[in-house]
């Protein structure tokens, strides 16, 4: 069954080592069935202060989540690697550099 995935994240940063620190998502199959995402991440990077203007999350907020692999996000998505039986139809991300 075909799905599709809009995505949107937070970073700690612009740069290529900054990391993931947010998530926002939806899943969407052919039936029209949702699944959301909306999950926080740790990192061991600090978060740019030019960043938190951004997006205003700030240490204290990410402190003690899981990092971005061990969100449920990631996780299901990492089922489609491996199941024969769906298809990853479309993946829109959202980016912008502020």
């Amino acid at each position: 069954m075909a799905k599709y995935i809009l995505f949107d994240t937070e970073t700690t940063g612009t740069q290529e080592e900054d990391r993931i620190i947010q998530v926002g998502a939806m899943i969407v199959d052919a039936k029209g069935e949702v699944e959301v995402f909306d999950e926080l991440c740790s990192t061991v990077l600090p978060i740019k202060i030019e960043a938190m203007a951004v997006h205003g999350i700030t240490p204290d907020l990410i402190e003690g989540k899981g990092i971005f692999t061990e969100t449920n996000f990631y996780k299901t998505t990492s089922v489609f690697k491996q199941s024969r039986k769906l298809t990853l139809s479309l993946t829109i991300c959202h980016l912008t550099w502020e």
